[in-house]
């Protein structure tokens, strides 16, 4: 065999070789990357059911994974499952890590989710820790997020007990109450919640009973109300047909009121918007300190 056809055959083995090891490789990623799938679909599921073995296996997981979105996941439900047992600086800890990756836009593995979703399901987790730990200025910083640079408020997929935007807009309205209050800043708590204090009382409960716990606070004071009132009813509140809300003034602010179906009920019915404004619970409130 000559030189030439000796190199040739030796080039050749080794470009099989190479191409062995390159299937051997390809074959264990795929195989790793399966069972990393299969752990991760076993632990969500254990999760659904609060199986006490739930946070062992996400543990487990980000231990043994670099793929983004079984890891982003593995925080967000670590992240809960420590919130739930009262571990907040842990829930905190895995909710933040969450928000260090970068995510795709398409719907996640395994999830009825995007990333942007995921973040502000994390972003929300978070505000409501920093709330439990009192600690207002995080609250706020989180909830900004949620509500902004995460916010899914023009999705089908709402965050909160309440799958309605309506009901969830009150939620959040509530929530970024608690933290203004926290920082005592009752004005900003009570224009936060005017917008939701009207409508149905069985429908913005949660929200009524926090505007009737700042409003004394707000006009103890530095406020007369019946002089706040006169001021809204003489800026001559409209109809937004394009926002489909009602505008009020008050307290020097524009406030948007959504116009749900209850409003929407008493101007059908021959109410003017002035007196269906007079004859609101929250302008009750203000008035009389009864509802």
């Amino acid at each position: 065999m000559n030189v030439e056809l000796q190199k040739n055959q030796r080039t050749f083995e080794r470009g099989k070789q190479i191409l062995l090891l390159l299937f051997i490789l390809s074959s264990s990623l795929t195989f790793g990357q399966n069972n990393v799938d299969k752990a991760f679909v076993k632990a969500k599921e254990e999760w659904l059911t609060a199986s006490n073995l739930a946070e062992e296996s996400f543990r487990t997981l980000v231990k043994s994974t670099n793929d983004p979105e079984i890891l982003a996941q593995s925080y967000y439900y670590l992240g809960d499952l420590y919130h739930a047992r009262g571990d907040f600086n842990e829930a905190i800890a895995n909710n933040k890590k969450v928000l260090g990756f970068k995510l795709p836009s398409k719907i996640l593995k395994y999830a009825k989710l995007n990333g942007d979703h995921l973040k502000h399901l994390a972003c929300s987790a978070l505000a409501d820790l920093y709330l439990s730990v009192e600690n207002f200025d995080e609250a706020l910083l989180y909830l900004k997020l949620e509500t902004t640079e995460y916010s899914i408020k023009n999705s089908k997929m709402v965050n909160g007990p309440f799958q309605e935007p309506y009901f969830a807009a009150c939620f959040t309205a509530k929530r970024w109450a608690s933290a203004y209050v926290g920082q005592k800043k009752y004005d900003s708590a009570l224009l936060v919640l005017l917008p939701y204090a009207f409508g149905e009382e069985k429908i913005n409960r949660l929200v009524f009973e926090k505007f009737c716990e700042v409003v004394p606070k707000v006009f103890s004071s530095k406020y007369n109300a019946e002089a706040e009132v006169n001021k809204m009813i003489e800026s001559n509140p409209q109809i937004n047909k394009v926002k489909k809300t009602i505008d009020i003034t008050f307290l020097n602010k524009l406030i948007s009121i959504p116009n749900d179906d209850s409003l929407s009920l008493h101007l059908i019915n021959g109410e003017t918007l002035k007196d269906f404004l007079f004859n609101s619970n929250p302008i009750k409130f203000l008035l009389t300190g009864v509802w």
